[in-house]
């Protein structure tokens, strides 16, 4: 893949994004996140989820809104529009 086809792409995922900042609210929403998702992990047998995987959950809180994902960390949950097996 050649490096136009790479901005090409980010300059795509870029129009259509809505960027979010962590402000309070999210960041006190990724921490109470973290912690459900780490005892998710734990429950489950999975990994621990990542910082990443708490914010992606605390946006979408705080957003109220859903989450299109195959990532086992979000199974069942709520928010999730499950696409995995």
């Amino acid at each position: 893949m050649g490096e136009s086809v790479i901005i090409k792409r980010l300059t795509t995922i870029i129009e259509i994004s809505t960027i979010m900042p962590v402000d309070v609210n999210v960041a006190i929403e990724a921490a109470k996140s973290y912690e459900e998702l780490k005892q998710v992990a734990k429950r489950d047998g999975l990994r621990d989820p990542s910082l990443f995987d708490a914010i992606v959950l605390a946006v979408t809180r705080v957003l109220k809104a859903n989450v299109l994902t195959g990532d086992e960390h979000f199974k069942n949950l709520p928010e999730t529009v499950w696409i995995g097996d």
